[in-house]
């Protein structure tokens, strides 16, 4: 049995304004944990596996590093049916463990879509200072 270690992998990544990534879809949300006999929670054989290949290929991409608040959008493949909201975690928590993201406590706006393309998950991160005021487009809207 592998062991995965829980603290984020330090890397000296440059600080970009913009990045994009293309990854592997990750198990679902509802597939990432399963309860121990002994107490408590472990991460499932599928979320292991993922984590070792997605971190694989996020390193052949080589992305700098977003340093400070993002935004962050999550373009799902057409091979991926399942309900799109539940790739969002495991992805976050890839891009710390990585030094591609400070925190995903960061993420000031998160846009999930599906996509007809024939790719696993597309990941295209932003400096939030870069980003539109949501603000400033709400005009004319009662939230």
């Amino acid at each position: 049995m592998t062991r995965i270690a829980a603290k984020p992998i330090p890397s000296p990544r440059r600080a970009v304004e913009c990045l994009e990534l293309v990854l592997p879809a990750p198990p679902s949300a509802n597939n990432l944990f399963y309860n121990r006999k002994e107490g408590g929670r472990g991460k499932t054989q599928a979320y292991r596996d993922w984590i070792i290949e997605s971190g694989w290929r996020l390193q052949q991409q080589n992305p700098g590093m977003i340093d400070g608040s993002y935004e962050i959008e999550i373009i799902v493949g057409k091979t991926n049916v399942r309900d799109i909201a539940n790739s969002e975690k495991a992805l976050s928590d890839l891009l710390v463990r990585h030094g591609v993201v400070i925190d995903d406590s960061l993420a000031e706006r998160i846009v999930m879509t599906r996509s007809g393309e024939d790719h696993g998950v597309r990941i295209i991160l932003k400096a939030w200072d870069l980003c539109d005021d949501p603000a400033a487009s709400d005009e004319g809207h009662d939230f």
